[in-house]
């Protein structure tokens, strides 16, 4: 194969793999006061055919990133930084980029850059690495009502600014997103005016969602089985039940960078992880026709970026 050949194929390959990381197919809703949905969720309880089993909880961290005009907001985008917490050992860190959900279009994009422990910032002629900034940042948050003129906190989040001007023209995932959106709209001076906006975290309550082999058999569905690496434990141990999706339940805090004020949002997530998008889609419509009748549940679309911003505008 020639040179020309071979990198053709090559930069075919990294924009598949660029801009194909980045779609999830999810169902929001609101909760019903009255109920006390944790308890059906740690309980792992059935609705009609549908099983759920309650998993794991995380802890998450988001600092949401705008401009000072909101051109993200108003652009029904959202840009965060995202530290998890798994089961209270497991860390990671993640920079995304997704889009609003809204009536028809329930596949949010979602680009990610996911190895943030190599990228550092530059304070006090030393390098400090991202993570550990963003630490800092998570660490101080809750004071942030009390303590307003915390330097400790201002000052990282001034670095968090610092590293997006450096790499507002650079090869960060969501601004090459950005930028093939609208090249004119997301220019390095659009990028480079991000800062922090919004600050928060929220605790999640995981849980397979899977129906049993009997009702597999008579519906026709496939079973769901992907490699080793991708299938949780649970399915690998139960073999006879069939992985459709994964749930969520997340209780969020949030601080507004601009007046310090707090809001609280809450809400149930279920995500298609079924190895057929068509078929997956096609139960998680009648899994949202169950939560939505059974429960008393009501579909929500906004995400928890643009609540807050809108709970905040209207103070």
């Amino acid at each position: 194969m020639d040179i020309k050949k071979t990198l053709l194929i090559g930069l075919l390959l990294l924009s598949v793999n660029f801009y194909g990381q980045g779609f999830e197919t999810q169902k929001k809703f609101s909760l019903p006061e009255e109920m006390n949905f944790e308890d059906f969720i740690k309980n792992s309880q059935k609705v009609n055919e549908f099983y759920s089993f309650y998993h794991s909880q995380y802890l998450y961290y988001d600092l949401y990133i705008d401009n000072e005009e909101g051109d993200l907001f108003q652009m029904e985008y959202s840009l965060r930084f995202r530290k998890r917490i798994i089961n209270d050992s497991v860390e990671n860190y993640t920079f995304q980029l997704k889009d609003e959900m809204s009536l028809g279009k329930e596949i949010r994009m979602e680009i990610e850059e996911k190895e943030l422990d190599f990228y550092n910032v530059i304070y006090d002629k030393k390098w400090v690495p991202l993570t550990a900034v963003l630490d800092t940042v998570f660490e101080l948050y809750n004071d942030l009502l009390t303590q307003k003129d915390s330097n400790s906190f201002f000052k990282n989040l001034f670095l968090i600014e610092k590293w997006i001007k450096t790499k507002a023209n650079g090869p960060i995932a969501p601004f090459q997103k950005l930028r093939h959106i609208d090249s004119v709209m997301f220019n390095e001076k659009k990028i480079s005016s991000f800062k922090p906006v919004l600050v928060g975290s929220s605790i999640r309550k995981r849980a397979h969602i899977y129906v049993d082999s009997e009702y597999t058999t008579q519906q026709k569905i496939p079973f769901n089985r992907k490699n080793k690496e991708e299938t949780p434990m649970f399915f690998q141990e139960n073999t006879q039940y069939n992985w459709l999706f994964e749930s969520s339940l997340d209780y969020s805090n949030f601080v507004y960078l601009v007046n310090f004020k707090k809001t609280i949002v809450k809400e149930y997530e279920v995500e298609n992880k079924f190895i057929s998008p068509e078929k997956g889609q096609e139960l998680l419509n009648k899994h949202e026709k169950t939560v939505l009748e059974k429960l008393e549940l009501a579909i929500k679309y906004d995400s928890k970026f643009k609540q807050s911003i809108q709970h905040f505008n209207k103070q």
